[in-house]
């Protein structure tokens, strides 16, 4: 008599697909799965399938959510979603018209810190902007890029535009690679935005959000010990209670509401205009060295850089077919991907998230951590679901080199990655600027169809992006603009922002709005100057008050006249 497969647990997603495959290959999988728990290793798959009136998710897991991990770098994507809804929440309440390439410059707020006012790495005038910090977050992971947003957007909103979008898992206590109190990490720089000739100053904010931390999910202390800021060790689990967290689960929601907006989800969706959705896109699937702004070498910035499953992918299907849309994450011997994987020739296309701890000796923050381990089982891992998923044998991968093969952490010091390779004209429109080449989207899926043609922006458009260049200028080197409503979304919408989302936050409570001037008699003389609490007031209830100092040197003597979020 055959025995009765066991149900499947709940972290499973009722489903045994990982597990059975994985299990095929144990010169791989073997060791892992045999002690996943200490790995903390986690898997979700999900695969859109035809559906009335919507596509639909065919969902399989691998202890999902099962304990605490680290989302590191992971989370930047929800600071990049939140601030293209403060640009449009900005527009709507105030009428002014910026967008996400406005310069926008950030006050002092801490001892020792100066105001942010460049970006060297801006071509553009060095200048600071949404776009551009969005485009170095998901290119290269720039921590700096990060703050500066986590910033602008603020800590209550950052969290409320997540919970709004049915992200209930979201727990975003801090910046990163800052060593701030929990207390400091509440408050937010005064921001200058500079419109055209005038400059509109955000005050400084404070939040009054209290998070609940993570105490009650298992597993939050991490290790056998870890090494303090004095250097010094101590012996007893790091406490991960009041760091960042977001449920595998809900960030793969997040990327599905924002790369597939034609899926049908349980919650709210991310109802963003076409431009806006397609940049965040560009920048999610560019390779560092496509980028012609910010510009990056390969050779420091391999194609795999922040695409831990590239290696993998690309023994299964040429690297040139694929495009992948993802955001990873690494620290404290966390290693996470999270990535919508398409395929432009055959139309197919799954997503994968995946998270890994690797941390043989235990002690955390003495940068001991076995990541080439990671990079390994993330590459194979894409690559034995790629190919059972697309039913591609393991003989039939089809590559120029073997370094698409390998992760770039075990490839030679110093040595260059090959060169992106593109597609015949017939089935792919490459699009030029500055010297960069990046195959356009195929223009006919034959299965779960996500952008229409492309339409280049031209020049002589008038997006009311700049004065002086175009958007494809302005933005990135190579942004591709859907006609209208083509986005799968009946809500989508466009408008003459160019770059800003329709979606607005909750509406803050009142607060008396005690602002300001941070600007300097001198600087005045040259701008006309305004000052906007990010609040459910008029622009006519906007008043100043004397300042607590001239440039916020320090957060305790000011914290009356923080604007509350």
């Amino acid at each position: 008599m055959a025995m009765a497969m066991a149900t499947p647990p709940p972290e499973d997603c009722g489903s045994t697909f990982i597990r059975d495959v994985l299990s095929q290959y144990p010169a791989q999988f073997a060791d892992l799965l045999a002690d996943a728990p200490r790995f903390r290793f986690q898997v979700l798959l999900s695969v859109p399938l035809p559906g009335v009136p919507k596509p639909r998710l065919a969902r399989h897991g691998f202890r999902v959510d099962h304990e605490y991990f680290y989302p590191a770098s992971a989370i930047k994507l929800c600071a990049a979603v939140a601030a293209v809804q403060k640009l449009d929440r900005i527009r709507s309440l105030f009428g002014i018209n910026v967008n996400c390439i406005t310069p926008v410059g950030l006050y002092s707020l801490f001892e020792g810190v100066e105001d942010d006012r460049s970006d060297p790495s801006n071509i553009n005038q060095k200048q600071i902007t949404v776009a551009h910090e969005i485009r170095k977050i998901f290119l290269v992971s720039d921590n700096q890029a990060f703050n500066r947003l986590f910033s602008f957007v603020g800590h209550r909103t950052i969290n409320q535009a997540m919970w709004d979008l049915g992200m209930q898992s979201t727990r975003l206590h801090h910046r990163l690679s800052e060593r701030r109190s929990g207390a400091e990490n509440l408050y937010s720089e005064a921001i200058d935005i500079n419109e055209a000739d005038t400059v509109f100053t955000l005050p400084p904010k404070h939040s009054e959000l209290i998070l609940e931390d993570n105490s009650g999910l298992p597993g939050v202390r991490v290790g056998t010990g870890y090494i303090a800021d004095d250097g010094q060790l101590v012996p007893q689990p790091m406490d991960f209670s009041k760091k960042n967290y977001m449920s595998t689960m809900d960030l793969q929601d997040l990327l599905i509401r924002l790369v597939r907006p034609d899926i049908k989800v349980e919650t709210t969706g991310l109802e963003l205009d076409a431009a806006m959705r397609v940049l965040l896109m560009e920048a999610m699937a560019q390779y560092p060295s496509q980028s012609a702004n910010p510009k990056y070498d390969g050779t420091d910035y391999p194609d795999d850089y922040c695409k831990f499953f590239l290696p993998g992918l690309s023994r299964v299907r040429p690297k040139g077919a694929l495009r992948i849309y993802n955001k990873i994450g690494r620290a404290y011997g966390f290693t996470i991907d999270n990535s919508y994987v398409f395929d432009i020739e055959t139309g197919r296309s799954f997503f994968l998230t995946a998270v890994i701890y690797t941390n043989d000796n235990g002690v955390l923050n003495d940068d001991k951590y076995e990541y080439e381990y990671a990079d390994r089982i993330l590459a194979d891992l894409a690559e034995v679901l790629g190919r059972a998923l697309w039913q591609i044998p393991d003989s039939s991968a089809a590559l120029s080199s073997p370094h698409d093969c390998t992760p770039s952490s075990l490839w030679p010091s110093r040595t260059k990655p090959p060169t992106i390779s593109t597609f015949s004209e017939s089935r792919t429109a490459t699009q030029e600027n500055e010297g960069s080449k990046l195959p356009a989207e195929d223009k006919s899926y034959p299965v779960e169809k996500m952008l229409p043609e492309p339409v280049v922006i031209s020049s002589a458009e008038d997006h009311s992006l700049s004065r002086n260049q175009s958007p494809v200028q302005q933005i990135t080197s190579n942004i591709v603009v859907p006609e209208e409503g083509s986005m799968g979304s009946p809500k989508e919408k466009q408008n003459n922002s160019g770059c800003s989302s329709i979606l607005q936050l909750g509406a803050d409570k009142p607060v008396q709005t005690d602002t300001t001037n941070l600007r300097t008699t001198a600087e005045q003389q040259s701008y006309t100057f305004a000052l906007l609490p990010i609040t459910q007031v008029s622009p006519s209830e906007v008043v100043s008050s004397p300042p607590c100092a001239d440039t916020f040197k320090s957060i305790k003597p000011c914290y009356k006249y923080f604007l509350d979020e």
